[in-house]
């Protein structure tokens, strides 16, 4: 083959490549830009140290991106060494000798000799699954160590390809506690990426299969079902995970001591706040901390917080004093978990005190966290306060532009859908915009409407819409053509301060007038 032949093979491979992967990843695990990957793919030679920075970052294996021998990535064939293929020789062989059985000769005078054949051939194919499991199951051991040391280490790209490999090597494991260890690590890899359907679906199939094989009193049963009703919640599928939530304190009443059980109490409490039952959820959180140890209780000490600020017993400044102490004395990684608690709180107040303080403290871990309502809320909050603060000069048609162009409406996060609507509803009523505020309201109702019974926005979300509507009548008395939309915002405050949300004190109260 002559060098330019050569270096065509070459670049249709790294074309393959781009199917699996985007530009910016190639970008970033190369440390190269997009420009210089243009230039790849349109005829300059792939240098060496790109070709190094594709194998060492993303597995990809040299001897078949510069020869196209062997698989594409080095998980496809660090197992597959010579032993192993005969191995899996051996099985496909095996199962072959078991499909060409002519079963039907079971009714006729051979069958005792078809019995025999057809137990050789399960007994040989056994044989050699049990062979590749003992073989797999150790090198899956290691693949979940180092998924775990990725993941640990927020290393999004090695956990991708090491979950690649193990999702491979786990057809050929026969180790149950492996394959529950990898689907709980399979699901928190989606969970990451912001695949929050995904993830849920990945937990229910683990749930109802741990269920169906294992003793009703295994606490694993009830880890599990925890993780998967946080995931339904962070998916904002609240309706369903309140369902397995209650299913679950029912059906393991008898370890209600277990910290397991005080968890799954917890993310019902944390349900039961999110569809309007302060009580429920201030009951069922106390109970939760009955059981919890030392540890357990400070890893979970902000979702108190978080209670007490929509109880009223909080205020917000002390708030965002008391929130990172507690996320420090779990770990420092806590503070960006709960970074988009305070810029959402203040978003909601439309107050610039408030804003100015979630900005100064919260912002920049905020923009670190990996789901979108981080960047989100830090852009957003920092967009709002200069609206406030220049009495209407900032157009909020721009500001709605550049969180696009900054990817920060992302479809991947599961508010998306309400997000839109609601912030711009916010920005153009400030803004004195009020056709299209009340354009924007509307819409945010008809998400709402649909979501009904299935999807379970944050309820601080739905705060800010009813507050949205009762600023825009108070602005535009004679003009608002907002209808029962008015009243049914009074309700929503109403009801909700008399089952204990104190932080709707004020909105019970006809509006100041507008200063």
């Amino acid at each position: 083959m002559d060098i330019k032949a050569h270096d065509n093979a070459i670049r249709s491979r790294f074309e393959e490549l781009l199917k699996r992967h985007s530009q910016a990843d190639i970008a970033r695990a190369t440390q190269t830009s997009r420009t210089n990957i243009h230039y790849y793919l349109k005829g300059r030679r792939l240098p060496a140290d790109f070709c190094a920075g594709l194998a060492n970052e993303l597995d990809v294996n040299p001897a078949w991106l510069l020869l196209g021998e062997g698989e594409p990535y080095l998980t496809d064939v660090r197992w597959s060494q010579t032993e192993r293929a005969e191995t899996l020789l051996e099985l496909v062989q095996s199962m072959n000798a078991i499909a060409r059985m002519r079963l039907g000769a079971l009714a006729g005078k051979d069958h005792l000799k078809v019995f025999r054949k057809l137990n050789d051939a399960l007994f040989a194919w056994r044989e050699t699954r049990e062979r590749l499991s003992a073989d797999a199951n150790p090198v899956l051991a290691q693949l979940l160590e180092q998924l775990q040391h990725a993941f640990d280490q927020y290393d999004v790209n090695a956990a991708k390809r090491l979950l690649a490999g193990a999702l491979q090597i786990s057809e050929f494991c026969d180790d149950e506690q492996l394959k529950v260890r990898l689907d709980r690590l399979h699901a928190h890899h989606e969970f990451t990426l912001g695949n929050l359907d995904r993830a849920a679906a990945i937990y229910r199939g683990l749930v109802l299969r741990l269920m169906t094989s294992r003793n009703y009193a295994d606490p694993e049963i009830l880890d599990h079902l925890h993780y998967l009703i946080d995931n339904l919640r962070g998916a904002r599928l609240g309706y369903e995970a309140k369902r397995f939530a209650n299913a679950a304190l029912a059906l393991f009443e008898t370890m209600r001591n277990e910290p397991a059980y005080g968890r799954v109490a917890l993310m019902s409490g944390l349900l039961s706040l999110e569809l309007g039952d302060m009580r429920e959820a201030q009951a069922l959180v106390r109970q939760a901390f009955s059981v919890f140890d030392e540890e357990s209780a400070g890893t979970y000490r902000p979702m108190l917080d978080v209670l007490d600020l929509y109880a009223g017993t909080l205020p917000f400044d002390s708030f965002c004093r008391q929130l990172p102490e507690h996320c420090d004395s779990v770990g420092a990684r806590y503070r960006i978990v709960y970074s988009h608690v305070p810029l959402v709180w203040a978003c909601w107040l439309e107050d610039k005190g408030a804003l100015t303080l979630a900005l100064k403290d919260f912002a920049p871990l905020a923009r670190q966290q990996q789901m979108h309502l981080g960047p989100l809320f830090a852009a957003y909050a920092e967009g709002l306060l200069a609206l406030l603060r220049s009495n209407k000069r900032t157009n909020p048609g721009v500001l709605l532009k550049e969180f696009d162009g900054q990817g920060l409406f992302d479809s991947r996060n599961a508010d998306i859908d309400l997000l839109r609507p609601l912030l711009s509803a916010q920005l153009h009523r400030i803004s004195g915009n009020f056709g299209a505020s009340r354009r924007f309201i509307r819409d945010t109702q008809e998400v709402l409407d649909r979501a009904e019974g299935t999807r379970l926005y944050y309820i601080v979300m739905r705060m800010m819409h009813y507050r949205n509507v009762l600023r825009l009548a108070q602005s535009n008395p004679d003009k608002h053509e907002l209808g029962d939309l008015v009243e049914r915002s009074r309700s929503f405050f109403a009801t909700h301060h008399g089952r204990g949300y104190g932080c709707l004190r004020g909105m019970t109260q006809p509006l100041p007038p507008k200063a």
